[in-house]
């Protein structure tokens, strides 16, 4: 006795039973597509106070690169207040102009102490508002008297970190 073996035939499997796991993979691919082709953002890699009313910060030149034709690096300090607008504030300290270049900036800026520019209150925390931003080099930082001043000279405020620190760390005393 002989078995006879029969064959069967498997169908194959269409591409379009498969259409929601090719959706899943496309949507997958297309979540990470800003991400790829986007740019470096602009970013203060370090910030600090050095010394009585000095403070610095870095940033990457490369992040920054496309500004540098016609712009210049900048930084403009100022206290926080919650019951100021700050982009209208006016008790800000500036550093002088930085060329853009593709390696990482390091900017400071040192307050005069009598009379500062900056706005002290009696809390023993003070909250330091760092912000680095570009303007256009036919300009100086003299025409900049507060943050609403970078872009209406066609500047950009390009990143904004804050600070909490003692009154006392920034080595200054308040005398009643």
């Amino acid at each position: 006795m002989t078995a006879a073996a029969s064959i069967q035939v498997i169908p194959r499997r269409r591409w379009g039973q498969h259409w929601p796991l090719l959706a899943m993979i496309f949507c997958g691919l297309l979540a990470w597509a800003p991400l790829l082709v986007s740019e470096r953002r602009a970013e203060i890699t370090g910030y600090g106070i050095a010394g009585p009313l000095g403070f610095h910060v870095a940033i990457d030149g490369g992040a920054i690169e496309k500004y540098s034709n016609k712009n210049k690096l900048l930084l403009i300090v100022r206290f926080k207040y919650e019951n100021i607008d700050r982009m209208s504030d006016a008790a800000i300290e500036k550093s002088v102009l930085y060329s853009i270049e593709n390696k990482p900036i390091v900017m400071a800026v040192k307050g005069p102490i009598d009379p500062p520019k900056l706005r002290f209150s009696p809390n023993p925390q003070v909250a330091i508002e760092y912000n680095a931003a570009v303007i256009p080099e036919t300009y100086s930082s003299e025409n900049i008297k507060s943050l609403s001043d970078v872009s209406r000279i066609g500047g950009k405020i390009l990143d904004t970190r804050v600070q909490t620190v003692p009154l006392k760390s920034l080595g200054i005393k308040l005398v009643p």
